[in-house]
């Protein structure tokens, strides 16, 4: 979980911790201590905020598709959680279809806790497919 707002960093680590699927969780106040983290904790799923200081998590998603190849990293799902909705003007070119390659735009206040744990629940599922 990737949020400068730490208030909202633990309402959403803790709402997940409490589904029922079984979740371990790293988290970051900034793009880049995510990156710095990525090949360390290896993620199934990054959830990240868009405007941050250092750096922001558009930037932080393309770096991290970067070093996942490099790497050789396996599949890594990353959605950005926003409050700008889609009215940030990256959403479709790099966000989206470019070199971030998002696998979603989630809006805060609109897209709420139930889609964020259906989202952890189908990489769960796909993770521990047999």
């Amino acid at each position: 979980m990737v949020d400068d707002n730490a208030l909202c960093r633990r309402i959403l680590v803790k709402g997940l911790k409490k589904g029922k699927t079984p979740i371990e969780t790293c988290e970051a106040a900034d793009g880049q201590a995510a990156l710095d983290r990525f090949p360390i904790f290896n993620p199934d799923l990054v959830l990240t905020d868009v405007s941050m200081p250092i750096m922001d998590g558009i930037t932080s998603a393309e770096l991290m598709r970067t070093v996942s190849a490099e790497k050789n990293m396996k599949e890594c799902k990353i959605y950005a959680i926003t409050g700008l909705g889609s009215t940030d003007p990256r959403l479709k070119t790099v966000a989206l279809n470019g070199t971030a390659a998002l696998d979603g735009w989630l809006v805060k206040g609109k897209d709420d806790l139930k889609v964020i744990s259906r989202i952890v629940k189908d990489v769960y599922e796909l993770k521990n497919k047999v």
